[in-house]
């Protein structure tokens, strides 16, 4: 007689529930729950059971004693006789420590081959009905019939607490059959899924709503079923949540987050955005990551941007401390380039008091030290302390763009057209030679529309950067005194300056710098009584 499926026999025999029973035509079958369990429990889960049970073969539970449990190999393989359940208890292949138990094998071979790994006697259902490798598994099935659970609910209860049949589906289905867990684990054990979920690299653990659309039911359209009812087929659709689209430098995101089954790309939490820093931004299989170095995985260590500066603690203290463990993890992979104190103050890495580079350094004849010191802090008390503004495009955040997405050294007079700096005051077209370290057509050292006019022998138009405190600086290096113009005599002296500049000069020819460090005086504007 041909075997129906379980669903079937539901549908035909929808009120013929009852308690277990031996199966009509199987009276003499060996089933799990009846026959095999116990002798499990009696000769072998002494050994194989716990978190680490004999080789990692675990015989505690029905799907674990199939090879569904700990070890995840098929050891039971209904219809096999040579399944490794009884191969390791045949008295020909067992070796020493299963020698003793020999005498089980025959039970369990009839069990395996003759009774398909029959569950319990139970005339409702066939022997597969809770192996997932049987067609007749209950999972399958229900597939089959597109998730419908009117037969499993009038034998099972509303609730699948047993109802008329007298057995709980929550004895295996913790959460209900309807729970997550009941179909996959929580996490997934398949390609990438546990990294991702545990975070062992980044820190950063993400839930499932980060890469799909987590249902509020079950039967929500989009899960495991269509719009119209429909089984919606393999694989899980994946729907990117933010942290794949969080962006540290948009300019360089060249389109939305994307899966193609294999490979995802354009995703902000594998270094999409960060440009010539990320190392794999297209991570080309959904497996476990194998040979590279942990950070590295994402940006360079150092980013392409960092030159040889390995110690990310320096401007990521808020992320991570000096020995690489985290300081704070959660603000790791969060969107946010986290840099210096929670203010993101430029002093994090751009220290000036004195002026430090970046990488540590306070010696002038650095180029990337310099004048600094002479321009923010105007120790010769010629002009009130010149900002980072007047030469550099000060960004309105850590990751815009010209900040940190190109190597040293910073960009000098990269004015927006806008906005000019202090430099580019008066008409000013101001330039800086990086290979000789000298500026040139700058406002504040004799450049300008009205600076250029004039001829006096005094002033130094191209001073150098590396040169700071040897008197390239002082009255007559930026306009002659008095200038050569038709505003100025040459009977002129610098005594005679505040008459027309009170603002800027004091009756002794000092240049006035107020308290906080300002002054009129090379403030990009003529301040003077007319």
């Amino acid at each position: 007689m041909r075997r129906l499926p379980f669903l079937v026999l539901l549908m035909v025999l929808p009120l013929a529930c009852t308690k277990p029973g031996p199966a009509e035509g199987r009276r003499r079958c060996v089933h799990y729950k009846q026959d095999v369990r116990p002798v499990l429990e009696a000769r072998c889960v002494s050994c194989h059971s716990g978190n680490t049970p004999a080789g990692a073969y675990d015989l505690t539970a029905y799907n674990a004693v199939l090879g569904n449990g700990s070890d995840g190999v098929a050891n039971a393989v209904a219809g096999n006789p040579e399944s490794t359940l009884l191969r390791q208890v045949a008295p020909d292949t067992a070796n020493a420590a299963h020698q003793p138990v020999t005498d089980v094998h025959d039970l369990l071979e009839e069990w395996v081959v003759d009774c398909q790994l029959s569950l319990s006697a139970v005339r409702m259902h066939e022997p597969g009905i809770a192996n997932p490798a049987d067609d007749a598994f209950h999972g399958k099935q229900l597939r089959a019939n597109s998730y419908n659970m009117d037969g499993c609910t009038n034998c099972h209860g509303v609730a699948f607490e047993g109802g008329k049949a007298g057995v709980s589906c929550l004895d295996c289905h913790r959460e209900g059959p309807t729970g997550c867990s009941s179909c996959h684990a929580q996490p997934p054990q398949s390609g990438a899924h546990q990294l991702h979920f545990t975070a062992a690299i980044t820190n950063h653990p993400l839930t499932c709503a980060s890469c799909h659309t987590m249902p509020t039911d079950w039967r929500q359209p989009g899960h495991v079923l269509l719009g119209d009812g429909g089984v919606d087929p393999y694989p899980a659709e994946v729907n990117f949540g933010p942290e794949a689209s969080r962006d540290v430098h948009p300019e360089f995101r060249v389109g939305p987050p994307a899966f193609d089954g294999n490979t995802c790309s354009n995703v902000g939490c594998h270094g999409e955005t960060l440009g010539p820093s990320s190392t794999r931004p297209a991570p080309f299989e959904w497996q476990p990551p194998t040979g590279q170095r942990m950070c590295a995985r994402c940006h360079a260590l150092p980013p392409a941007s960092h030159g040889s500066e390995t110690n990310c603690s320096k401007c990521h203290g808020q992320v991570v401390n000096a020995d690489n463990t985290w300081a704070n993890a959660s603000k790791h992979l969060d969107g946010t380039l986290q840099v210096g104190t929670e203010d993101q103050s430029c002093t994090a890495c751009h220290q000036n008091q004195p002026f430090t580079n970046t990488l540590g350094s306070q010696d002038i004849r650095v180029m990337s030290v310099g004048a600094h010191d002479s321009h923010l802090q105007a120790p010769n008390q010629m002009s009130g302390k010149v900002t980072c503004q007047a030469c550099h495009l000060t960004p309105d955040r850590v990751g815009a763009p010209g900040h940190l997405d190109s190597d040293r050294p910073a960009e000098v007079f990269a004015f927006a057209t806008d906005a000019p700096g202090l430099a580019a005051a008066r008409g000013a077209s101001p330039v800086f030679n990086p290979a000789s370290g000298g500026c040139s057509n700058v406002y504040c050292h004799g450049g300008g529309a009205v600076g250029s006019q004039d001829p006096s022998p005094t002033i130094h138009r191209t001073p150098l950067w590396q040169q700071a405190g040897l008197n390239t600086v002082l009255c007559g290096s930026c306009h002659g005194i008095p200038p050569v113009d038709s505003n100025h005599t040459p009977d002129m002296t610098s005594l005679g300056c505040t008459q027309c500049h009170p603002g800027s000069v004091d009756q002794f020819g000092r240049i006035i710098v107020r308290p906080d460090g300002t002054s009129d005086h090379i403030n990009g504007v003529a301040n003077a009584i007319r």
